[in-house]
């Protein structure tokens, strides 16, 4: 596909036989339709007449005619060596916004031919034609910036890696195969992990968060080396590495802890709220059953429970018994009725009694202030 403004039809696109003034003995039409003959016919040559682009409304037909001209499961090969002044861009938003909008667009390249690498127009001029070489120059990388910049965003934004993931099986498969596994291995298993933890924080399982983090924190740096070849992407993963490192913090209940504030920061509510009521169950079996190997045990869970509910539990007495502890379960017991009251009613939906229902604006301000108390309660002690 070919866009042209009826100036370059006349100039360029059509040889000197059929409009004298043409530029070229043999126009850009016949050249391609030699090309078309020499490969069989296998290559569909067409053109689309667009306006030059001197008002708004011209940019946006301009606009309008490159979408249009894009469909479903197109793989685009985009030279933009003859676009004059802002087409570039004008023509890489309008495949981003038409690979939004049509399925399975893909953009697989995008080249411009640096003539001016070779001197000035005179200069190339003067040389014999089998010694102008053009270098082509491939774009392509800045499509993957991008694409990478907004799914690193999103990941940040919603803790959704499910873009991330889908990129690395997309974009660094052929660097991984083409390097012999000299680069992509360590940025795709990154990748990796941060979909392992999206899906282990969304789901809330609980003993796959800690681990998962750690994974995270140690082959982030691994990461960041393979990217000194790619010098742009090294501030895009910086960005998680600076988040990621608040939260490893080698206590399992702190590293749960500031996971439900990565929740609270993203919407991720009901996730938090539920998080953070398990890691104060973690933290009576650690701390005050001294237990720390009976984490995933149902009877150690239920005790702590018990001690937790103390005002509607018998046994809480008798659990607490001739042991010692350092947390103040007073505070603990009261933290824990609050958290108590607005996970149930964000889990039966807002419905039930009415003294217990909130407004849903409220939760994400109370999860963060639950946060808070459990970091001074827990963590900072």
């Amino acid at each position: 596909m070919v866009f042209l403004t009826d100036e370059a039809r006349k100039r360029n696109w059509v040889s000197q036989r059929h409009f004298e003034e043409a530029n070229f003995e043999k126009g850009l039409r016949e050249r391609l339709q030699e090309l078309q003959q020499q490969y069989g016919g296998r290559i569909a040559v067409k053109s689309r007449c667009v306006p030059k682009g001197e008002r708004e409304e011209e940019i946006w037909e301009i606009f309008e005619a490159i979408e249009a001209a894009v469909e479903r499961d197109d793989r685009v090969v985009l030279d933009i060596t003859h676009s004059f002044r802002y087409l570039p861009m004008l023509m890489v938003v309008a495949l981003h916004y038409s690979r939004f909008l049509k399925e399975n667009v893909q953009i697989e390249r995008i080249l411009y031919g640096a003539l001016e690498a070779l001197g000035t127009p005179g200069e190339v001029a003067q040389m014999p034609v089998e010694k102008r070489i053009v270098p082509i120059f491939d774009l392509t990388v800045l499509v993957s910036l991008l694409d990478w910049t907004i799914a690193i965003e999103q990941f940040l934004q919603t803790g959704n890696a499910a873009m991330i993931r889908d990129l690395s099986i997309e974009q660094l498969k052929p660097w991984v195969a083409t390097t012999w596994g000299q680069l992509g291995g360590k940025i795709r298993g990154l990748t990796k992990a941060l979909a392992a933890f999206s899906e282990a924080v969304v789901t809330c399982r609980g003993p796959q968060i800690r681990p998962v983090v750690q994974k995270v924190a140690t082959v982030l740096p691994q990461a960041k080396q393979e990217l000194e070849l790619l010098p742009p992407f090294k501030p895009l993963f910086g960005r998680i590495q600076d988040r990621f490192t608040k939260m490893d913090l080698g206590d399992g209940v702190c590293t749960h802890i500031e996971v439900a504030q990565w929740c609270a920061d993203r919407g991720l509510i009901q996730q938090g709220l539920t998080i953070l009521r398990e890691a104060m169950v973690n933290a009576v079996i650690e701390r005050v059953l001294q237990q720390p190997d009976k984490l995933d045990d149902k009877a150690y869970r239920d005790d702590a429970e018990c001690i937790l509910n103390a005002h509607k539990c018998e046994r809480s007495e008798e659990l607490l018994a001739g042991r010692s502890y350092d947390l103040d379960l007073t505070a603990l017991r009261k933290l824990w009725s609050q958290i108590a009251e607005y996970r149930n009613d964000i889990n039966h939906a807002g419905w039930g009694r009415q003294d217990n229902q909130h407004e849903a604006e409220d939760f994400r301000e109370k999860l963060s202030e639950f946060v808070s108390k459990m970091r001074q309660l827990l963590c900072e002690t």
